[in-house]
């Protein structure tokens, strides 16, 4: 295993900022197209046809951005979709040219708020382009005098054999300068990338990430706090787990706490999961407690769903210092352990 270490003479950082970056090694070009009803097997016409950067990471970092909070977004890019993006796209990105074509995600929304993906598979890396994003991640980091590296999204295989890449080096280094590290990557690899040895300070799956992860379904809270603790035991100090309109778990080693969700109403469910986990980071750089910041990402999913698109936009009811009213029903079937959404 080779440290990743972007510049010795500059390995002086704290941890201590107020700034997040995040790293998104998969990027994607989203297509979004707003249909009536989505029917298998039939042509549909689209009302409106939309073109955005995509990434967990450039839509955490743009959810920040949109509430006044320092974020950088570390993305490889291709030259070809950076040259057709604006000042406003731009805003925040930290592109890297690793000569891989940047991937297109389809999205299908239709009028009920029923969002429906096919992404495709992010391109394989190799050894010296996954060791180069890293570099510029921690280099970003540190010319930022960041509090957080966000690793986001679905990670690449290694083009010579196949296997995921190494995040093991990446998580030490970051450890080194005192960063504090959290996962948001899907199910079947989230395992994968922790180890007891390197813990990370957050994971953020949702439930259906987390019974991947786990390899069974999860019905009720308590089972929902019983696998986040097996990511515990694996390597994670902290998991929050978004339960859709159920809210969102938070567990640590010295507990659990429930979040109801808020009432909301949906149009597209696209980042929400980005959302919350942004204001969670949000709250976090502003000294709140943990609990406390699981309320502001409850709070940031919810407003998320009422809006199009996959980047939060800021709205009175994020801005708030008080909660919105969570959703009666929802916080009776929480109070009965029983989970009826999940997302």
């Amino acid at each position: 295993m080779s440290a990743v270490r972007p510049d010795a003479a500059a390995w002086t950082g704290t941890g201590a900022g107020r700034s997040v970056v995040t790293l998104t090694p998969a990027p994607a070009v989203d297509r979004t197209y707003a249909v009536a009803s989505l029917r298998p097997g039939v042509v549909h016409r689209a009302a409106s046809v939309t073109e955005t950067l995509g990434g967990n990471g450039v839509n955490v970092t743009r959810a920040l951005l949109a509430h006044g909070a320092a974020s950088h977004a570390v993305v490889p890019l291709a030259p070809d979709v950076l040259a057709g993006l604006d000042d406003a796209e731009r805003a925040g990105l930290r592109p890297v040219d690793l000569g891989v074509r940047t991937r297109v995600n389809t999205v299908v929304t239709t009028h009920d708020g029923t969002t429906t993906n096919v992404n495709e598979v992010p391109a394989p890396l190799t050894r010296t382009q996954w060791t180069a994003l890293t570099v510029a991640a921690l280099r970003t980091t540190l010319e930022t005098d960041a509090r957080w590296l966000v690793v986001t999204g679905c990670l690449p295989a290694r083009a010579d054999d196949g296997d995921l890449v190494d995040v093991l080096p990446l998580v030490l280094a970051a450890r080194t300068i005192g960063l504090r590290v959290a996962f948001d990557v899907p199910g079947h690899q989230l395992t994968a990338v922790l180890d007891p040895l390197a813990p990370v300070d957050l994971v953020k799956p949702n439930v259906d990430e987390l019974a991947q992860a786990v390899g069974h379904p999860l019905a009720t809270v308590d089972d929902v706090v019983r696998a986040a603790r097996t990511l515990l035991a694996r390597g994670a100090r902290r998991a929050l787990v978004t339960m859709g309109e159920a809210g969102a778990l938070l567990v640590d080693p010295h507990g659990h706490t429930v979040v109801p969700g808020i009432a909301a109403a949906c149009v597209d469910t696209t980042g929400a999961g980005d959302a919350a986990l942004a204001g969670y980071l949000a709250a976090d750089v502003d000294g709140v407690a943990p609990a406390v910041a699981a309320r502001r990402a409850v709070r940031w999913g919810s407003a998320a769903v009422t809006q199009r698109g996959a980047t939060l936009r800021a709205t009175p009811a994020t801005r708030a210092s008080r909660p919105a009213p969570h959703r009666p029903d929802t916080a009776d079937r929480l109070r009965g352990d029983a989970l009826v959404a999940i997302g």
